[in-house]
C-alpha cells in the first residue's frame, strides 16, 4: 500500500458546488440536489467516516455502490478511486480520477472545495491523488488536466565540447627583392670604388640567407656598335660577378646574362653617350 494517502472530499445534501476539504486525505463529496440523493455524503455518512478512518475496504463497498446509482457523479467517482488507491490498487483508481476529471470539468461553475483548500476543483484533487500514486512522468501522459501541475524535470544540460584552440603558424615573412647597380665609365667595364661598395652590401645580404640568389644583367648605351657593345657588357657582368665571389657568394649562387644596348634603362638618340646605361643591374631574391 502506498505511504501516501489519497485526498478525499466531504460536502453536505444542500444544492450546492462547494464542498468541504478536510485533512489530507480529502473528504467526500456530496451530491448535489438536482441529481438527486442516492447516498449520505455528508461528513457523518458511512462512506466518508471509512475514509477517514483508513476503513478503505468499507469506503470501497459504500462508493462503488453509489457510483453505481450515478455512475458520472465526479464525487462517487473520486472517493471511490480513493479507497481503491488506499489499498494499493493505482489500476483501478486512475481510471477512475481521470473520470471524476472529466465528470467535474463538465458542469459550470466546476465543483470546487470549502474550508482547508478553498478553490480546489475535483480535477485538481484527483491531480493531486495521481501524483501521490504515479510518477509524474505517467501523470503527464494519462491524465491531461494533471499537465499544468506537473512539473517536468529541468533538460539535462549536456556541456559543450570543448574545442582546442589551434593557433595558426605565424605567415611566412616575404622578402621583397633587393634592387641595386653598378656604373661603369665610358667604354669602361672595371668596377670604381663607389661600385665596389655596392657589391660588398649585395654580397653581405645574400650571405644572410642560404635560399637568396643574385641575378645580374650587364647593359651598355647606344655608343658603337650592337656587337661591340654586346661583348662590353658582357665584361662589365663578368666584373660584378668576379667582385661577388670574392666576397664570399658562390658561384653556384649567382645567374648572369648580358643584353648591349638593347633594353636601355634610358631611351636616348643613336649613337648617345649615356651613363645611366652603362650598368649591371644587380637583383638579389
Amino acid at each position: 500500500m502506498n505511504e501516501h494517502q489519497p485526498n478525499i472530499t466531504s460536502g453536505n445534501p444542500r444544492q450546492s458546488y462547494r464542498f468541504a476539504l478536510g485533512m489530507l486525505p480529502l473528504g467526500a463529496l456530496f451530491l448535489v440536489a438536482a441529481c438527486g440523493s442516492y447516498y449520505d455524503t455528508s461528513h457523518e455518512s458511512v462512506g466518508y467516516k471509512a475514509l477517514q478512518d483508513r476503513d478503505y475496504a468499507a469506503a470501497e463497498r459504500y462508493y462503488s455502490a453509489a457510483n453505481e446509482k450515478a455512475p458520472r457523479e465526479p464525487y462517487y467517482q473520486l472517493n471511490l478511486a480513493a479507497a481503491k488507491q488506499g489499498q494499493g490498487n493505482m489500476a483501478g483508481a486512475e481510471p477512475l480520477y481521470r473520470q471524476a476529471m472529466q465528470s467535474g470539468s463538465n458542469v459550470s461553475p466546476p465543483y470546487t472545495t470549502t474550508d482547508l483548500s478553498e478553490g480546489h476543483t475535483i480535477s485538481a484533487i484527483a491531480c493531486q491523488n495521481l501524483e501521490i500514486g504515479l510518477p509524474p512522468a505517467n501523470v503527464l501522459g494519462t491524465a491531461r488536466p494533471c499537465q499544468s501541475t506537473v512539473v517536468p524535470p529541468p533538460p539535462v544540460k549536456v556541456a559543450a565540447a570543448t574545442v582546442p584552440v589551434v593557433t595558426p603558424p605565424p605567415a611566412p615573412v616575404v622578402r621583397q627583392p633587393m634592387h641595386t647597380t653598378v656604373y661603369f665609365g665610358f667604354d669602361e667595364s672595371s668596377i670604381d670604388a663607389d661600385g665596389r661598395q655596392v657589391v660588398r652590401q649585395a654580397a653581405d645580404e645574400i650571405r644572410r640567407d642560404s635560399t637568396l640568389r643574385v641575378y645580374l644583367v650587364g647593359k651598355a648605351d647606344l655608343a658603337g656598335s650592337d656587337s661591340y657593345n654586346m661583348v662590353l657588357s658582357e665584361r662589365r657582368t663578368l666584373a660584378v660577378e668576379e667582385a661577388l665571389i670574392a666576397n664570399g657568394i658562390p658561384v653556384g649562387r649567382i645567374a648572369s646574362r648580358s643584353v648591349g644596348e638593347r633594353r636601355p634603362p634610358v631611351k636616348t638618340a643613336e649613337a648617345a653617350r649615356e651613363r645611366l646605361n652603362r650598368v649591371v643591374e644587380i637583383v638579389v631574391q
